[in-house]
């Protein structure tokens, strides 16, 4: 019993001096990065290029992509997975299974509430352009280096005034039906006309 004990303590001792190699090479796959506030006077686009090398990066990525904004404004964006095949048809830059989640900090649960996921398949891209409310938002996005080089992908945003609709006033409304009653009146009158001629 007390070899087992020595033993399990060695092996305790290794892990120790390990795990925290382990948990580095694990964090080195993980970028995260804070856009800031964006806003038109200020901070309006934000730009990443992000590439992982074979050799020097894990097999798999997550990253995340922060930014807030004060009020209410446009977000046009893209998120592209390259694709790049030599003249052999063989895939040298190349990202597989790649997931990307566009989510709002939601302070009353101190959680982050999904707005949007997508698939990006190797060599396309998915466009986003919505108005959004002033809070915190992420994006995140998950893949695996497939290309025999590695993997690029590129992460695009541009803020703008948000789109207004136009709403009528209450007396376009009131104007709108007026005009379609003198209409209605019209049509009764002309046909109360043409009975009593005939």
């Amino acid at each position: 019993m007390k070899t087992l004990n020595k033993a399990l303590n060695k092996n305790i001792i290794k892990l120790g001096l390990i795990a925290p190699f382990v948990f580095a090479t694990g964090m080195a796959n993980a970028a995260s990065t804070d856009f800031g506030m964006l806003s038109l006077g200020g901070t309006e686009n934000f730009h990443r290029v992000q590439e992982y090398n074979v050799g020097l990066a894990p097999s798999s990525y997550a990253d995340d992509y922060m930014f807030q904004l004060g009020n209410t404004l446009n977000l046009d964006g893209l998120l592209a997975n390259w694709l790049v095949t030599d003249n052999d048809g063989i895939d040298k830059v190349r990202s597989d299974n790649m997931t990307v989640d566009f989510a709002q900090w939601n302070s009353g649960t101190s959680m982050w509430d999904n707005i949007q996921s997508w698939g990006v398949a190797s060599g396309t891209q998915v466009d986003y352009n919505s108005d959004l409310g002033a809070g915190s938002y992420r994006v995140a996005v998950a893949g695996d280096v497939s290309g025999t080089v590695g993997s690029t992908y590129v992460i695009d945003g541009t803020v703008k005034a948000a789109t207004v609709s136009a709403v009528p006033e209450p007396s376009t409304y009131a104007l709108m039906l007026g005009g379609l009653g003198l209409v209605g009146f019209m049509a009764r009158r002309r046909k109360t006309n043409q009975s009593v001629v005939s």
